[in-house]
């Protein structure tokens, strides 16, 4: 009866937390690459295969909210029984353990410091000897002074995460792909993306060549083009050529603002695989400074976490 009036509380605390907080709440998704809207529910199914064996229950960041004062409060899920650890930068700020639903909430020992913060977990089960960590990380931002609420943004972490800029992975050894499109305030479309060193990219606007390129040391390539891209939705098709033979292509159709339609700034088309600590990453140099993207487009962006294929994000401080 104890443990079932126990769950009961944590599970009022924390509608409590989200409905009291209000847009201070992040609630984290999937890492935050482009990605389309759900897709339709699929046919019934007259035959089903076997459930897989289950893997280990990774902890996961499931809502975040800081205060006022600073003091975070934490919730997420793990393995029933598992003791939860949040993390700064590798330091302990808190700890909980796990409901028999796996559900728990955490509120941290001392205030977060303003500026950035990488926030990580860890839950370790009784008996166990090795903790399991958490799949992602919350990069936080939380501003001086308390004027603007705290965002937070998941990242990718461990075997499964995205590869940074200019690593390509070992089991591809023929490997191609478009990081980013860019369009300045002067008209000019810049491509950034991927390939494997000795790689070829030929590079395709409405079915007409427009310009070849080469990756250099570390695979990154750059394309730009102060002509041949119109305004409006166009078709880019990229083919990459790989030494020794063998081709990948990439084709998608993507949009360019008209003059004057985002105030003469510089922007940029969202393709799938974005997120936006890459796009500030590739655009500033700085992927911290993905909060100014996010600040400067909360028209089209209701969630940090979430952006889609062909939005037209502006590039503040770029011109």
């Amino acid at each position: 009866m104890e443990r079932n009036y126990r769950g009961q509380l944590i599970g009022i605390l924390l509608v409590v937390v989200l409905v009291a907080v209000g847009a201070g709440v992040w609630f984290v998704h999937a890492p935050n690459e482009a990605s389309a809207p759900p897709p339709s529910a699929p046919p019934p199914q007259t035959t089903q295969a076997p459930a897989p064996a289950p893997g280990p229950v990774l902890p996961s960041f499931d809502a975040f909210h800081v205060g006022p004062d600073g003091n975070a409060v934490i919730a997420g899920r793990a393995a029933p029984g598992a003791k939860v650890t949040v993390l700064d930068h590798g330091t302990p700020i808190g700890n909980a353990t796990a409901d028999k639903n796996g559900e728990w909430v955490i509120m941290t020992d001392r205030p977060l410091a303003p500026g950035a913060q990488a926030l990580s977990l860890s839950a370790q089960l009784p008996g166990t000897a090795v903790p399991q960590k958490s799949a992602t990380t919350l990069a936080v931002i939380v501003p001086e002074g308390g004027t603007q609420p705290p965002v937070a943004v998941a990242l990718p972490q461990g075997p499964g995460a995205a590869q940074p800029l200019g690593a390509l992975s070992a089991r591809a050894p023929r490997h191609a792909a478009l990081d980013m499109v860019e369009y300045d305030a002067s008209g000019r479309t810049v491509l950034d993306g991927r390939a494997d060193p000795g790689a070829s990219v030929e590079v395709f606007i409405a079915g007409r060549k427009v310009g070849t390129v080469k990756p250099g040391a570390d695979g990154t390539w750059s394309l730009a083009l102060d002509k041949g891209v119109p305004v409006g939705m166009y078709h880019l098709r990229l083919v990459s050529r790989f030494p020794g033979g063998g081709q990948e292509e990439t084709a998608l159709d993507l949009r360019r603002a008209s003059p004057g339609e985002l105030g003469g700034a510089d922007y940029l088309a969202v393709v799938p695989g974005n997120n936006l600590w890459h796009l500030a990453r590739r655009s500033y140099g700085d992927g911290l400074r993905y909060v100014e993207i996010y600040r400067a487009n909360q028209g089209e962006i209701a969630d940090p976490n979430l952006i889609y294929p062909n939005q037209l994000l502006e590039l503040p401080g770029k011109s």
